[in-house]
């Protein structure tokens, strides 16, 4: 099951207050806590219900819910479509008399609704915690992703019995510690950031999929060019190939004019300078033309920088050669810091 997506003009605003990337499911509700207590009220709190609770698992045990916790978190990862990679996933269990210890987690049990209190109670379900980093694809951050990349952690609530899922209780917290998206030695060649080198990538792989080798501007484009580049550079953007042909799909004329004007523009406003006209001209035809691009093999590249921008050179499988400008947008975050191809010839 993979994340909902926001309306591409609307992202812009979501990722200017992003803190990190959502989980499929939605956590349990929260009640915000009590605004104003006094001292005295605070001092007579009822002490948390679990006060006393013994743990009712044995180390094996307690080591089981701990695997099942980290592998229920990576099959739940939209992996690599969303995330570049995702690494450290490790499970924590949490014994009953560590909860109150940790108040992130003393103020999810004592005020989360839909809770199954029951089973933790029965000792017949645990708290583990998952520990894991991630980082984000260049193209996850222009759908407004919910949360920031890096190293993060959640709590589940863990069943003992194997075949029921478990519970996802809380939202992403950043965990206390340094990390950088890792460098690509292939990137600090040509200048560029990781966003920027893995956007490049992408980029290429969709122009050489939909064999388009000639251009100054995709208005050069025919129909079925562009249809062939938007089904193979969707998928990029968590758009499946059968979505453009689909009154149903995801704002494909949205989704169409923010894929043209991060991979043609230097703008940064990229999110307004979106032509949702570009689709009017392609048929269903060409949609189901398109697919066959998504088949094709891809070739070879070659890389090499210029001042302020990069030649990409490919050689198809079937003996086709072009050469690609792409320049440089720096973006004002790292993240928005992308290739836009410029020009295109055969050679």
């Amino acid at each position: 099951m993979k994340l909902g997506r926001l309306v591409p003009a609307l992202a812009l605003s979501a990722i200017l207050i992003l803190t990190g990337c959502s989980r499929e499911s939605t956590p349990a509700q929260t009640t915000p806590d009590p605004q104003g207590q006094s001292t005295e009220a605070q001092a007579t709190a009822e002490p948390p219900y679990w006060e006393g609770w013994s743990d009712p698992f044995t180390q094996e045990e307690a080591q089981a819910l701990e695997t099942r916790a980290a592998a229920f978190w990576e099959e739940s990862m939209d992996w690599p479509t969303r995330y570049k990679e995702v690494s450290g996933i490790q499970g924590y269990y949490l014994a009953p008399d560590q909860w109150a210890g940790l108040e992130e987690l003393s103020r999810i049990l004592q005020n989360t609704q839909g809770l199954d209190r029951d089973a933790l109670e029965g000792g017949t379900a645990g708290i583990c915690r998952v520990d894991f980093t991630v980082w984000y694809q260049p193209e996850t951050y222009y759908l407004g992703p919910q949360y920031g990349d890096g190293a993060i952690y959640i709590y589940l609530l863990v069943y003992a019995d194997e075949t029921k899922e478990p519970q996802y209780l809380s939202a992403w917290y950043t965990q206390d510690v340094q990390t950088e998206r890792p460098a690509d030695p292939q990137a600090v060649r040509l200048g560029l950031n990781g966003y920027q080198y893995d956007i490049l990538l992408h980029q290429c792989r969709a122009l050489a999929l939909a064999g388009i080798t000639d251009f100054s501007t995709p208005a050069d484009w025919t129909a079925r060019e562009l249809a062939r580049y938007l089904v193979v550079r969707g998928r990029d953007f968590g758009m499946e190939p059968e979505e453009w042909m689909t009154e149903e799909g995801y704002y494909t004329a949205d989704m169409a004019g923010l894929i043209m004007a991060v991979d043609f523009t230097g703008e940064d406003e990229w999110y307004s300078t979106q032509d949702p006209s570009a689709l009017e001209t392609v048929t269903e035809e060409d949609w189901q033309g398109a697919l066959t691009a998504l088949e094709a093999q891809e070739g070879t590249w070659t890389y090499e920088s210029g001042k302020d921008r990069v030649l990409a050179r490919f050689e198809g499988a079937d003996g086709t050669k072009a050469e690609y400008t792409f320049s440089l947008c720096p973006g004002f975050e790292d993240w928005n810091s992308r290739t836009f191809c410029t020009l295109a010839k055969s050679l």
